[in-house]
């Protein structure tokens, strides 16, 4: 039986989802609209470091999963959440944090051509946000973790 705690949090990680996959990097099928982080320059074929962005997507609870390539060939995902003072990722993006996905809960070592190029994206999207360009607006990481409560 569904909880009325699990229910809620579901649905508003679901409205968060939704408002991420409007606002974020793809395009917006009622629109048109390529939405801010394209507008930035995040994108396929952008280049941060050694590293090629391969994709952009929304995740289920709210984050811009960011899939890029490295020099070998080794695809990693990055994501994108607001800035999160409380839990902060490898490097802050303005109003965002960009978080390393290595799957290893904190534990696992990152490879330094990948956090390299986590620290370049972050680098890029403060600036563009300095500039006066729009982020989108994201769940922190601790709202995430609620919301799985």
């Amino acid at each position: 039986m569904l909880g009325r705690r699990k229910f809620l949090g579901t649905v508003g990680a679901t409205a968060v989802a939704v408002a991420a996959v409007r606002s974020a990097g793809g395009t917006d099928p009622d629109t048109g609209d390529t939405g801010p982080l394209a507008e930035a320059g995040l994108k396929p074929k952008a280049r941060f470091g050694t590293c090629e962005v391969v994709s952009l997507a929304s995740t289920p609870d709210g984050a811009v999963n960011v899939r890029l390539s490295d020099s070998s060939g080794q695809a990693f995902d990055v994501e994108l959440l607001a800035y999160d003072a409380h839990v902060p990722g490898v490097a802050r993006a303005g109003s965002l944090s960009v978080y390393l996905n290595n799957r290893g809960g904190g534990t696992k070592a990152t490879v330094e051509e990948h956090g390299l190029a986590a620290m370049a994206l972050a680098s890029h999207l403060a600036r563009r946000e300095a500039a006066g360009g729009k982020l989108p607006a994201l769940p922190t990481l601790s709202d995430r973790a609620r919301a799985r409560v």
